[in-house]
């Protein structure tokens, strides 16, 4: 039977929603409940999703490209090795995990762009798509994750796109300290019924209106 956990509470820290402390151990935890609530509610995500790779895998192709690989980083992709095809449902609730070798080539393309262009690469790391940033996400723009801060600390997490590109995005950074907190905040959409998956489209469908507070005021 399912022994029920209590969700981390998120505080603000440094202006950035934390589920404190983050950390590997925190994150699988969390995806084992991720696990319970898509079971629950029948989603098909084992079948869309490819296994995880081992941590030597993932340690070697960060490297190659010269980012270092965060605890949580790494705990994600031996958890799952992101979506089986770009035609592969969205299991994960508004997030397309990506694989980690189409991560790294889209990041590589963000990061070229950032050197070509002048004004790009401050741009760039202010929307998480420039250098020492690794976007996860199935397409051009989505999740990104910070892979070259210290050891130990856990990492920042930032959602980019188009939409993004304005003034508003700098007041309003759509950043979290720490995958963790992300995993909480989806948690927490599912439970609340901010979203709900439909077994007929096979799609999630959000209800702003019940999605938590933090998740819509840091546009996360």
């Amino acid at each position: 039977m399912h022994q029920a956990r209590k969700l981390p509470d998120i505080s603000i820290t440094a202006g950035d929603p934390f589920a404190a402390p983050g950390g590997g151990a925190m994150l699988e935890g969390l995806l084992l409940m991720l696990e319970h609530e898509l079971d629950a509610r029948r989603v098909p995500w084992r079948e869309n999703l490819n296994p995880g790779l081992e941590s030597n895998e993932i340690g070697e192709q960060l490297a190659a490209v010269g980012l270092s690989c965060p605890e949580e980083l790494e705990v994600l992709y031996r958890w799952r090795n992101g979506a089986v095809s770009d035609q592969s449902h969205v299991v994960l609730p508004g997030f397309h995990l990506a694989p980690l070798q189409l991560s790294i080539n889209n990041s590589k393309e963000f990061w070229r762009v950032s050197q070509e262009f002048e004004g790009w690469a401050s741009l760039g790391s202010m929307y998480g798509a420039g250098l020492g940033w690794l976007t996860i996400t199935v397409g051009s723009w989505g999740y990104a994750i910070e892979c070259n801060e210290q050891p130990g600390i856990p990492p920042r997490v930032r959602l980019t796109g188009h939409d993004f590109l304005g003034p508003l995005a700098v007041a309003q950074r759509s950043q979290a300290r720490s995958l963790c907190t992300l995993v909480t905040l989806w948690i927490e959409t599912i439970t609340s019924g901010g979203t709900s998956w439909n077994d007929e489209t096979q799609t999630w469908v959000d209800d702003l209106s019940r999605w938590p507070a933090l998740r819509l005021e840091h546009r996360l």
